[in-house]
């Protein structure tokens, strides 16, 4: 079965539109007190939360830049959501915070009563790879043509996995599959993207030590969005 393309949500650029225009669109010539055209208030919210995906979604963006209570309305959202997200941050940097301070308290006494660690966890210890895929700007199905570029490599191992994605992938919680070119999933794991050193970066940690040496994808989505497919080899 084909993969079907996800609908573009707002990019960064978009939204700096919004915001460039609205110190000036609330002064301009585009009142609109009869609200005339204007989208509902729960698609205004969607877009201030990053949530719409829609075939409207432009016309929706184009509306509000050039509206002038539609862009107060947006604004005022966008607002709300930052600060929910910066309170949801600051009580998790609290958390790690406290956590380390009871490490701190009581952790030399633990680790005083720990034994050397044994080969067989030395062995097991993760290691670090990264995968970049910002080139890749297009999702494969599974009739698809042959890779036309270089495909990445991984050593099937306990991995600490990076995965750099194209622009417009957005941060968040995403699911990971490994497939194989059947496309059965073999792997399956989950991951945080964010904004790291110039990427998009997604990371997640896999077993892959028994992963049979071969042609696999990386299936990423977020939610219930469409899933984003990246090759990747096994050695």
């Amino acid at each position: 079965m084909e993969e079907q393309l996800p609908y573009r949500n707002l990019s960064r650029r978009e939204e700096h539109r919004l915001i460039e225009s609205a110190a000036n669109a609330v002064k301009s010539d585009f009142p609109n007190p009869a609200r005339l055209g204007c989208p509902e208030s729960t698609a205004v919210i969607a877009i201030a939360q990053g949530r719409l995906s829609s075939p409207e979604t432009e016309d929706i963006i184009d509306h509000i830049a050039t509206c002038s209570p539609c862009l107060l309305e947006y604004s005022q959202h966008r607002k709300r959501y930052r600060i929910r997200v910066i309170t949801k941050m600051a009580l998790a940097s609290a958390a790690g915070l406290i956590l380390i301070a009871i490490l701190w308290r009581f952790g030399p006494t633990y680790l005083g009563q720990r034994q050397p660690p044994m080969a067989k966890d030395i062995i097991s210890a993760p290691l670090s790879a990264t995968l970049d895929f910002r080139n890749w700007t297009f999702e494969r199905s599974e009739s698809a043509e042959p890779y036309n570029r270089e495909v990445p490599r991984l050593t099937r191992v306990l991995v600490n996995l990076a995965i750099k994605l194209p622009v417009g992938v957005e941060d968040g919680v995403y699911q990971v599959e490994l497939r194989t070119r059947s496309n059965k999933a073999v792997l399956s794991s989950a991951g945080t993207a964010s904004w790291h050193e110039g990427a998009e970066t997604l990371t997640t940690t896999l077993d892959c030590r028994r992963v049979t040496p071969g042609e696999y994808t990386f299936a990423i989505r977020k939610g219930t969005s469409a899933w984003r497919l990246y090759p990747v080899i096994f050695d």
